[in-house]
């Protein structure tokens, strides 16, 4: 594949992504199903800037980022930390009357 076509199948995918990633209802939370780490930014490459650990539920869920690399929620920590976790490592916490989905 050249350069030209592997620049166009990249901004197809990420617009594919950003079209149809996960989504969480508004004011939902998440609760953390294993323990990870908090980055910087969307990418396992990013700065860590802190933990979460399994237990711990994750209020003011900002938004949702879904790119090649993989899903990330951007969220806010109880200690009023934000920064970006994986999909992964949270489930969501749904309504009385109906079950965690798991992302």
């Amino acid at each position: 594949m050249n350069s030209h076509l592997k620049v166009l199948f990249l901004i197809m995918m990420v617009s594919l992504f950003t079209m149809f990633g996960t989504h969480l209802a508004e004011g939902a939370s998440l609760k953390v199903v294993r323990n990870g780490s908090l980055y910087a930014n969307p990418s396992k490459d990013a700065r860590i800037i802190g933990e979460v650990k399994k237990g711990m539920v994750l209020e003011d869920i900002a938004q949702t980022v879904m790119d090649p690399g993989g899903c990330w929620y951007f969220v806010g920590l109880p200690n009023g930390k934000t920064g970006h976790i994986e999909c992964s490592l949270v489930e969501e916490i749904a309504d009385e009357g109906s079950s965690p989905q798991k992302k």
